[in-house]
């Protein structure tokens, strides 16, 4: 008998965090409800304690692609054995990382080519399994929204504009290869089950449509436990904005959580905002040249794509075929607004800067003074014995 394995790959920005927390936070209540979340516990398989019931499975991904730090491709080979036999009859497997929908195998040709050579050893891997891609995509204008709010949030030593992103992401066959990923991913498969963002977007049933789309119904125990898994919240159209404009002043990774920090917590920022724009929809898109013909041709990748659907009518995607593109607020920054982000953060990287300095000559000042010590009981003794 072969038993079933979901694939989750993503995509990226569709709740893949949330859902990879909520499997790893509910293992046992997954099993018992006909879902097994895989784990990295085969017997003789060298992988440190806090890795052996993994969040994700990137690991087992890069072991597929060559090598990882963790587990070498003999590993993720054991792994797939000690899966087979440790699963229960009934049980379907999952595994979940993103980066399956994107690793390349680097052979001569183009990139779909690489991934593709990926996708096919990932198949021959799995080949003792009825394998099942799972695969849940956003409107592509959602989609360039929250990656640009993410690389802004994460991003420092460079600003950028939303324009400028866009110019870069939709660089020729960029997008085109996000979408022709999910075809070849579906063809490679057989049986890819596509799932549309927006059928799941409400965080409290989230994750029990994600499973109803799998044909698993989750119990209530395990439903309402979505509140103790920990999500990750953006900074918002309006504050990635402001966050990009000083990106270019922060120079460390520690200055840029205390910024981003800051950016989600200041009352009076959020209170400006909420005075300056309050319920109205702002439109990024319109700060983009020819932004109406950038999304004309992600019309086409989406109406390629409806016809794979089956196990629901996405109707997030048809929601953006339908989409008045012209509709809402194009986001024109107020100055005092924009003035006080940037000293604010200013005098935070100031302080933070001074600080250091500070740590540092009190370091150094205590390494003279052990020395000074040191050097002190010799220096009496000698004197001593001077004629």
């Amino acid at each position: 008998m072969r038993h079933k394995l979901f694939l989750h790959m993503g995509t990226h920005k569709t709740g893949t965090t949330f859902v990879q927390n909520f499997m790893h936070e509910n293992r046992v209540h997954l099993d018992e409800c006909g879902i097994t979340y895989a784990d990295y516990d085969a017997p003789g398989l060298e992988v440190p304690e806090s890795l052996r019931r993994p969040i994700s499975h990137h690991h087992f991904a890069r072991a597929v692609k060559d090598a990882d730090w963790v587990l070498s491709e003999r590993d993720g080979l054991n792994l797939i054995e000690y899966w087979k036999a440790a699963l229960a009859p009934r049980n379907a497997l999952m595994l979940s990382a993103e980066s399956m929908s994107f690793h390349q195998i680097p052979v001569e040709g183009s990139i779909l080519e690489r991934r593709q050579a990926y996708l096919l050893k990932l198949k021959e891997w799995l080949s003792d399994f009825d394998v099942t891609p799972v695969l849940v995509l956003r409107a592509p204008d959602e989609y360039m929204r929250s990656m640009f709010e993410e690389k802004t949030t994460k991003g420092f030593g460079k600003s950028f504009t939303f324009a400028e992103f866009v110019a870069q992401f939709n660089a020729p066959g960029t997008m085109a290869r996000y979408f022709e990923s999910v075809e070849m991913i579906d063809d490679v498969f057989g049986a890819a089950t596509l799932i549309d963002y927006g059928c799941l977007q409400e965080q409290q049933a989230y994750a029990r449509n994600f499973f109803r789309l799998l044909g698993v119904d989750l119990d209530d125990a395990v439903t309402e436990s979505w509140q103790r898994v920990r999500t990750r919240e953006s900074l918002g159209i309006i504050k990635s904005l402001l966050k990009s404009n000083v990106n270019d002043a922060i120079s460390s990774r520690k200055d840029n959580a205390r910024v981003v920090e800051w950016f989600r917590t200041d009352q009076k920022l959020g209170a400006r905002i909420a005075t300056l724009y309050g319920d109205s929809a702002c439109n990024v898109w319109k700060t983009v040249d020819g932004y109406e013909e950038i999304l004309a041709q992600r019309r086409a990748d989406v109406e390629r794509l409806l016809p794979r659907f089956s196990s629901h009518d996405p109707v997030g995607l048809r929601a953006f075929l339908e989409r008045d593109l012209s509709r809402g607020v194009k986001p024109s920054m107020d100055e005092s607004l924009a003035t006080y982000a940037n000293r604010s953060v200013s005098m935070l990287l100031w302080w933070r800067s001074l600080v250091r300095r500070v740590l540092g000559l009190l370091r150094t000042s205590r390494r003279h003074s052990r020395s000074l010590v040191r050097w002190w009981p010799s220096w009496r003794t000698e004197g001593r014995h001077r004629p």
